[in-house]
């Protein structure tokens, strides 16, 4: 797919960016006024892989994040392992 028209096109808000990661993943970013109280934000942090589990991606989100409270989980998609922070703003 075409990963900046299908992010363009999106139902509920055009995207204001674009990227396609090596892993074929499109991924689409929007800029939504920020509603009242605390906001939830993911963003992927590579493979989970090797010796690397959920555990290990929980430690490597929450080193990346120091600033906010972060916490991470490996989810598998499309037969990978993905290592998913989830940060509030």
């Amino acid at each position: 797919m075409d990963c900046k028209t299908h992010c363009r096109n999106y139902p509920g808000g055009g995207a204001i960016g674009s990227s396609c990661s090596y892993y074929n993943q499109c991924t689409c970013i929007f800029d939504f006024p920020k509603s009242q109280g605390v906001q939830t934000c993911s963003v992927g942090l590579g493979l989970c892989k090797g010796i690397c589990d959920s555990n290990c991606c929980n430690s490597r989100c929450a080193t990346r994040y120091k600033s906010y409270k972060a916490t991470g989980k490996c989810f598998h998609y499309l037969n990978k392992k993905y290592c998913i922070c989830f940060y509030e703003t």
